[in-house]
C-alpha cells in the first residue's frame, strides 16, 4: 500500500479555491503539511474565458519543484469543457496524461477529485479523469465525491433547512461555488476516500469547526 501523504498540494479552479480550506484542514489534521495553488478560470486547456494557452506546462513545475509535494489533489474541469466540444474526448484524454506527467515527474502521487456537478454538465470531463486513473493504478486516483453535495430530497440544492432547523449552507448564489458547509462535506468524503486508498492517515476529529470557517 502507499505511504500516507506528508507533503500535500491543492491544484484547480475557483471550486477548489472555494474547497481549499476545509480540505487543507482535513489533510493538516491528519499530520500533513499542504500548500494551495489553486486559481480561479484555471483549466488544462486555458486560463479564464479569453487565454486559450494551456497553462499548466509552466504554472505548476516551479511549485513542484518547490513544494515537493508526495501527493497533489486536483479539482477542475468546467474550463475544459468547450475544448472537448470543440476538439474531441482523446484530445482531452491527452492533455490529462501530460498534465499527468508533470504532476508526477518528482515521483509524487495524484488525487484527482471529480468536478462537481451543480449548473454544468461534467459528465464528459470526469469520465476522462475516471479512465486516465485506471490506466495509472498507483500513481493516479480517482475520486468521485460529488454525492456529498446532494439535498435531502435529492439534487444539488443551494442550501436546505436541516432535521434540526438550522440552515445548511452548500453552494453560493450561482449554485457552484462552495460555502463552508459544502467545503467541509466535500472534504470529509475525501477524506474518507483518500484514507481508505491508504493516500493520507485519518484526520483527528475538530478540524470541521476550525478556524478555516472564516476564512
Amino acid at each position: 500500500p502507499p505511504r500516507p501523504a506528508t507533503r500535500v498540494l491543492l491544484l484547480g479552479d475557483s471550486g477548489m479555491v472555494d474547497a481549499s480550506p476545509a480540505i487543507a484542514a482535513m489533510f493538516e489534521a491528519s499530520g500533513a503539511t499542504v500548500e494551495g495553488a489553486a486559481a480561479p478560470g484555471f483549466g488544462l486547456s486555458q486560463l479564464g474565458l479569453y487565454q486559450t494557452w494551456p497553462p499548466y506546462p509552466e504554472r505548476w513545475p516551479p511549485v513542484i519543484e518547490r513544494f515537493q509535494p508526495d501527493l497533489s489533489v486536483v479539482m477542475l474541469g468546467v474550463w475544459d469543457l468547450n475544448y472537448v466540444k470543440d476538439h474531441s474526448v482523446e484530445d482531452y484524454v491527452a492533455m490529462v496524461e501530460d498534465a499527468l506527467s508533470v504532476l508526477t515527474a518528482g515521483g509524487g502521487r495524484v488525487l484527482w477529485v471529480a468536478a462537481p456537478p451543480g449548473g454544468y454538465d461534467v459528465q464528459v470531463v470526469n469520465q476522462v479523469y475516471r479512465e486516465v486513473a485506471d490506466r495509472h493504478p498507483g500513481v493516479m486516483y480517482f475520486a468521485d465525491v460529488g454525492w456529498s453535495l446532494l439535498g435531502p430530497e435529492g439534487g444539488y440544492p443551494i442550501s436546505y433547512v436541516g432535521n434540526d432547523g438550522a440552515v445548511v449552507h452548500l453552494r453560493k448564489g450561482d449554485g457552484w461555488h462552495f460555502c463552508p458547509d459544502g467545503a467541509q462535506r466535500l472534504a470529509t468524503v475525501l477524506g474518507a476516500s483518500a484514507t481508505a486508498r491508504g493516500l493520507t492517515a485519518p484526520a483527528e476529529p475538530g478540524w470541521e469547526s476550525g478556524g478555516w470557517r472564516r476564512s
